[in-house]
């Protein structure tokens, strides 16, 4: 079952003789009616003022992130990768938007302490009794401290990032003025030590690596981290997150293993999409079906992924499709109709799962914002979600206000 309206189909000139309409089933009024409910829409907010870099700096202030620097980093609950490493995503965004060298310069301090409080340097090993250069949780795998894929590569995107601005290797971003404080700390022997163990905590995984299974394929299996995903592929927000890491490696070193790396992971999650009549991509939070198969454009995939696993498996196909990685232009387009032909329902009604069932869940729907990542790719991006935020979002997490102001202050490019 695919929830996508007869009126988007009809708009498009495709036959619906035997669709259903999943607008008539109890399941997809009872979602509509527990989406309106949980957001009523009588929220009023400031919204000529939302979109700006005053609003953000209001919400996330300097004692924010002084405070989190002086009680120290952690990843035993989780908070470095999924919470720190977002935000300190934003801080590029916003530097890439402003040219401040504010939000770089205290993206390098936390990026410095972040490796610092790494496994290998404070002394803590693993469920298996394993000292290693990455950052272990307690918080999932069952209790057991456990050192995962997707931490690794959340925590290092934002370092290896703000290594490639201060290198000059993305050209979307301004290396600071010669004359400013960071070049005292960063200097080049620093950034050269920084990369090297960054590069580290990447290569930990290396015996998770598999060739294939198809053609200019690569993927990683799961390897001592949930107990029930063991020796299977890894979820593709966590291999496209590596595939991102890996090229922007390959920016920082030239080491061309780093962009086949990046490219077989890449292609690897493309052969699994399914192509919608909708012209849209649907995809699975796992590869259920990873052995390598001849992709059918209009093959349905298994179990649609949601919203918010989805958003993480999309944000870096987005910026691969910007450098040319496997993904281009047309892709975009697609990822971005996932959005404005499957996920939104009209009448601002949004569901949380990228389109095989009609699912309301308040909890994936705080990730729709993220979704402003693939705006480029369809116009009605940036209007629809920039409404749910006016009218449901007081206080946007930093990754997706930031996406916002990127947004506005290009007209929406």
């Amino acid at each position: 079952m695919r929830v996508i309206l007869l009126a988007v189909l009809l708009s498009l000139g495709i036959s619906t003789a035997g669709a259903i309409d999943l607008r008539q089933s109890p399941d997809y009024r009872s979602a509509v009616y527990s989406f309106h409910e949980t957001f009523p829409d009588t929220l009023r907010q400031d919204t000529l003022n939302y979109a700006t870099v005053r609003h953000f700096e209001q919400l996330y202030p300097d004692t924010l992130w002084t405070g989190w620097l002086e009680r120290g980093l952690t990843n035993e609950d989780g908070s470095l990768s999924w919470r720190r490493s977002r935000d300190l995503m934003s801080l590029l965004v916003l530097y890439q938007v402003t040219g401040d060298p504010r939000h770089l310069g205290r993206t390098w301090r936390f990026c410095r302490d972040a490796l610092a409080v790494r496994d290998d340097l404070v002394g803590k090993a693993d469920f298996r009794g394993r000292v290693r250069p990455v950052w272990g949780s307690t918080r999932y795998g069952s209790g057991r401290r456990s050192s995962f894929i997707i931490h690794t590569a959340l925590i290092v995107e934002p370092i290896l990032t703000t290594l490639a601005i201060l290198e000059g290797k993305l050209p979307d971003y301004p290396q600071p003025p010669k004359d400013d404080p960071i070049w005292k700390e960063a200097t080049a022997t620093v950034r050269s030590e920084m990369l090297a163990a960054t590069l580290a905590s990447l290569d930990v995984f290396d015996p998770q690596w598999h060739e294939g299974p198809g053609p200019g394929e690569g993927l990683y299996v799961a390897n001592f981290e949930e107990e029930s995903r063991e020796d299977t592929p890894e979820p593709f927000n966590r291999q496209n997150l590596m595939a991102w890491d890996h090229y922007l490696a390959y920016l920082l070193t030239g080491d061309e293993l780093r962009r086949e790396r990046a490219t077989k992971l890449a292609t690897f999650f493309r052969n699994r999409l399914e192509h919608t009549e909708a012209d849209c991509y649907l995809w699975e939070y796992e590869p259920v079906r990873w052995e390598h198969r001849k992709a059918e454009p209009m093959e349905p995939v298994s179990s649609c992924d949601d919203i918010s696993h989805g958003w993480h498996a999309l944000d870096p196909v987005v910026k691969l499709a910007r450098v040319g990685c496997v993904f281009d232009p047309q892709d975009l387009g697609r990822f971005a109709r996932t959005l404005t032909r499957s996920i939104y329902q009209g009448d601002g009604v949004f569901f949380g799962k990228l389109g095989c069932s009609p699912v309301f869940n308040k909890v994936l729907l705080d990730a729709l914002p993220g979704w402003l990542c693939v705006a480029e790719g369809d116009p009605q991006v940036l209007p629809l979600i920039r409404s749910f935020m006016y009218k449901h979002v007081p206080h946007p997490q930093a990754l997706h206000l930031a996406y916002l102001i990127r947004l506005e202050s290009s007209g929406g490019e």
